[in-house]
């Protein structure tokens, strides 16, 4: 019974604890040159697009880093981009190089490596990360 009361503490503790970082100070991720609050996508190819972070959970939160978990996914362009496939597979990311920005803190950085040995759909390779944009597109 106690180790029972002492788990539900221990966890009830690591929420709150989370939870009260992320309401002291909202820490924002660009996304194509906007600071967006915990985004559900993000892309290093503002243009179109092509290939990108998806279906976003964000998972912790530290002021110089935050994690979380997606699906990385890519259009194949094959024989275009209209006709083209799209895959995706799992993913762990992490969004990193925190910058002030009119009073909030913005990462700069996603690094996305694959959960398993699958490579990321149009990179060939298991990692992947990219500066994101900090201005928008014009």
């Amino acid at each position: 019974m106690i180790i029972i009361v002492l788990a539900v503490i221990g966890v009830s503790f690591g929420t709150v604890t989370f939870f009260q970082n992320n309401g002291n100070e909202k820490i924002y991720v660009y996304n194509c040159g906007n600071a967006e609050f915990q985004p559900t996508s993000l892309t290093p190819y503002c243009a179109d697009a092509g290939a990108g972070l998806v279906k976003i959970t964000w998972t912790d939160s530290k002021s110089d880093e935050l994690r979380g978990i997606g699906r990385w996914e890519a259009n194949d362009c094959e024989p275009s981009c209209v006709a083209g496939k799209v895959t995706s597979v799992a993913v762990f990311f992490t969004a990193t190089k925190p910058l002030q920005d009119n009073g909030k803190t913005v990462m700069s950085r996603v690094d996305v490596e694959t959960k398993g040995n699958e490579m990321l759909p149009g990179e060939k390779s298991k990692k992947f990360g990219w500066d994101l944009q900090t201005k928008p597109l014009t």
